[in-house]
C-alpha cells in the first residue's frame, strides 16, 4: 500500500503508550482516515480488541459515512458462517456473512492477495477522495524515492518508495515492484476520477523513478499532469506540464543545442541519450561504458555556454520545449538508423524535466534509465520502461 502511495494506521505498529480503545477508536474515526481492512482469522475468536472494538467500530463508521469503505478479507479457513456467529453479539443487526466479503486460501498472505487488496484500497481511497474535490479539481500525488519521506498537506497519495533505495540503487525486483504500483496508480486515478479532475504529481524522486512515474501517463492523454517543480532555492514550487510548449523552439531560442549526432557501431541497436541541464553528463558517461550495450550512436541535448540552471532555474515553457527537442533528437536518429531496439538515458536534470519526458516515451523502442552514483561517480543501470 505504500508502494501505491496509500498513508495506513496498523494498530500492532502505530499504537503509542496511550489507552488502546481510545486510539483505535479515534484512529478509525479520523476525518482522514479514508476506510479500513480488516483481515479476518479464526485468531479472531480470541481477540476482544480486534472482536468487540475495531471490527464493530469500523462497521459503524461504515453505517453513517458513504464515503467511508470497508475491505473484508477472510483468511485461514474462516468462513462466512464463522464470520456470522464471530460478531452476532457485537454487531447486533448487522451480518457481516451477506456482505461482499473476499476469501483468501493461504493461511497466511501471499504476494498476490497482498497486491490484490493493495490495488482495492487504492481503488477506493482514489473514489473517496474524488467525492470530496471541491471545483476546480486538483489530485495531488507525491512520490519519494531518497531520504526521508515526507508527506504533504495536500497529497491524496504518497508514493513512498524510499526503502528501495535505503541500501544504494534499487534492483530489478524491486523496480518491477515500483512499476507495478506506477500502473496502478495512473490507472486508477484516470478510471476513478472525474474527466475535469487535474493531476499534479510532486516530492523527491529519483531521477529514473521521475521518468517512471511520467511514462504511465500518456502525452495522448486528454488530461496531462502536471509537475510542482522545486526550484533550487528551495521555496518555490513552480508547475510544469507539456502544455506550456508545442516544441522545440522555445528550448532553440534560448540557446539549448543538439548538434551532430555521434554514429559509432553500425551493427549495434542502442542509442545513447545524454542530456545535460543541472551537469554535463559527458564525464559520468564515458567512466560507464560497461552499463550499457554497444551502441549504434549518441545523441546529446547541451547548454547555452554559461548557463547555469541552478542560478537561473528553467521555466515551464523552456522545460516543456526541452523535452520536445529531446524527442525530436531521438526521432531523427531513428529514421537514419532503422532497427534501433532500445533508447538508453543519461540525464542530469530537475525531477520535473524527467517526469514530463515520461510521459513522452509512448512511441519509442524500451527505454533503459541510469542512476547517477554520487560515489563513484558513474551509472548504474535503473528501470527499463517498455511503452
Amino acid at each position: 500500500m505504500h508502494d501505491r502511495g496509500l498513508p495506513t494506521w496498523l494498530d500492532i505498529n502505530d499504537l503509542a503508550s496511550e489507552p488502546t480503545e481510545a486510539a483505535i477508536r479515534a484512529a478509525l474515526n479520523d476525518e482522514n482516515t479514508s476506510g479500513a481492512i480488516l483481515w479476518l482469522t479464526p485468531d479472531v475468536k480470541e481477540s476482544p480488541v480486534i472482536r468487540d472494538i475495531e471490527v464493530p467500530e469500523a462497521v459503524r463508521r461504515r453505517r453513517q459515512d458513504s464515503t467511508f469503505w470497508l475491505i473484508v478479507i477472510l483468511a485461514g479457513g474462516l468462513d462466512y458462517a464463522d464470520v456470522r456467529a464471530l460478531f452476532a453479539r457485537t454487531l447486533g443487526g448487522e451480518d457481516l456473512s451477506v456482505w461482499n466479503l473476499t476469501k483468501v486460501a493461504s493461511p497466511r498472505a501471499i504476494p498476490s492477495d497482498i497486491k490484490s487488496v493493495a490495488v482495492l484500497a487504492l481503488k477506493n481511497r482514489i473514489a473517496a477522495i474524488a467525492k470530496l474535490l471541491d471545483s476546480p479539481r486538483v489530485l495531488y500525488v507525491g512520490v519519494h524515492a531518497r531520504g526521508t519521506m515526507v508527506r504533504g498537506t495536500q497529497d491524496a497519495l504518497t508514493l513512498d518508495w524510499t526503502e528501495y533505495f535505503a541500501d544504494g540503487v534499487p534492483n530489478a525486483s524491486d523496480w518491477e515492484s515500483m512499476s507495478d504500483a506506477a500502473r496502478d496508480v495512473a490507472r486508477l486515478l484516470k478510471q476513478e476520477t472525474a474527466p475535469d479532475t487535474a493531476i499534479a504529481v510532486g516530492g523527491t524522486p529519483s531521477l529514473p523513478a521521475s521518468i517512471l512515474i511520467g511514462s504511465t501517463f500518456s502525452g495522448r492523454d486528454r488530461r496531462p499532469p502536471t509537475w510542482l517543480q522545486l526550484q533550487p532555492n528551495g521555496s518555490t514550487i513552480t508547475e510544469w506540464s507539456m502544455t506550456a510548449a508545442n516544441d522545440g523552439q522555445r528550448a532553440q531560442a534560448c540557446g539549448w543545442r543538439t548538434g551532430a549526432p555521434t554514429y559509432l557501431d553500425t551493427a549495434a541497436n542502442a542509442l545513447a541519450v545524454c542530456v545535460s541541464l543541472s551537469e554535463n553528463v559527458s564525464g559520468a558517461f564515458a567512466a560507464s561504458p560497461s552499463v550499457h550495450p554497444d551502441l549504434r550512436g549518441i545523441v546529446r541535448i547541451e547548454p547555452p555556454e554559461g548557463r547555469n540552471t541552478r542560478a537561473e532555474p528553467l521555466t515551464a515553457e523552456e522545460a516543456a520545449s526541452l523535452v520536445h527537442l529531446t524527442i525530436d533528437a531521438i526521432r531523427d536518429f531513428r529514421q537514419q538508423a532503422v532497427g534501433l531496439n532500445s533508447i538508453h538515458v543519461f540525464i542530469a536534470a530537475p525531477a520535473g524535466f524527467a517526469f514530463l519526458l515520461g510521459t513522452r516515451l509512448a512511441t519509442l523502442p524500451a527505454v533503459v534509465t541510469y542512476e547517477y552514483m554520487t560515489a563513484t561517480a558513474k551509472y548504474s543501470q535503473a528501470v527499463t520502461i517498455h511503452t
